[in-house]
């Protein structure tokens, strides 16, 4: 099983591409005056609300049942996303600690 089809069974691959935008708004973010504590909230909140976005465009609203599963999968994919950003950004540091 290669890396791209086993990333296919948790994060949709038209959402893929949110890992790299989470990532480099973590980033941004890191370098303003916030606390590192706060970023994986703010970034957590930022791809519920990016998957949102993509679940909202794709999908007919006609009942109840549409509503409740794009909030389902917003959150759950958000929520992936969120992580393998934060995941992806901590394989960064432990390789730049291992060249010191």
């Amino acid at each position: 099983m290669t890396v791209n089809e086993w990333l296919s069974e948790f994060i949709r691959p038209d959402l893929l591409i949110l890992v790299a935008v989470t990532y480099i708004v973590g980033e941004y973010l890191r370098s303003t005056s916030l606390k590192n504590e706060c970023i994986p909230f703010i970034l957590t909140f930022l791809s519920i609300c990016m998957s949102a976005a993509k679940f909202i465009s794709i999908t007919e609203i006609v009942s109840y049942k549409d509503v409740l599963y794009i909030v389902f999968s917003s959150v759950s994919q958000g929520v992936i996303i969120c992580g393998m950003a934060v995941y992806v950004n901590q394989l960064f540091k432990q390789n730049d600690k291992r060249k010191r």
